[in-house]
């Protein structure tokens, strides 16, 4: 159990962080429509910045999420490939030199 408990601090702490960044994009969106009601930042989407902001999370987010399945997973497992052969070969060179 403990080895699935020490990730939970990570997950949470992603969680946070992606409903924070969510949170603050809505609230700066808003002060934006706030100030200029009539403000448009993307004209093919209908709507003002508030919609434009929510399509482009939609969007986006599932970009992310590719990216990072695609680009993220594979660095990280053969980093930890490397990393298991350097240190295999470290020990066994420090077996090999004091002679046991």
């Amino acid at each position: 159990m403990e080895r699935k408990n020490r990730f939970l601090f990570a997950i949470l702490f992603s969680i946070i962080g992606i409903l924070t960044t969510i949170i603050v994009i809505l609230l700066l969106s808003n002060y934006i429509a706030i100030a200029r009601p009539a403000f448009d930042l993307i004209r093919i989407v209908d709507g003002l910045v508030e919609q434009d902001v929510r399509v482009l999370l939609l969007l986006l987010f599932p970009i992310y999420f590719t990216v990072f399945f695609i680009l993220t997973i594979p660095v990280a497992l053969l980093m930890t490939l490397f990393n298991k052969i350097s240190r295999t070969a470290t020990y066994e060179l420090g077996v090999f030199s004091t002679g046991e």
